[in-house]
């Protein structure tokens, strides 16, 4: 889930289209709105999932925080 938001905002960061004309909303913004409002059914499920890469984050640092620990001893 983060990995698919990372590439959506890349996505929108690095288009290079021309501004639509007539003053209509662009197909990127209305695709990546549309995609964002999908989410919000998934919530819960998104907010699990999340919280599970952080714990996995803070162990990986924890762990390499120790062994640098045990290095410096």
């Amino acid at each position: 889930a983060v990995n698919c938001l990372r590439t959506i905002i890349d996505e929108v960061r690095l288009d290079s289209s021309p501004p639509s004309q007539g003053g209509n909303v662009h197909p990127l913004t209305s695709h990546v709105l549309a995609f964002m409002e999908g989410l919000l059914s998934y919530e819960d499920t998104a907010t699990i999932i999340a919280s599970i890469y952080v714990e996995q984050e803070q162990r990986k640092k924890k762990k390499q925080f120790n062994i640098l620990f045990e290095i410096l001893k």
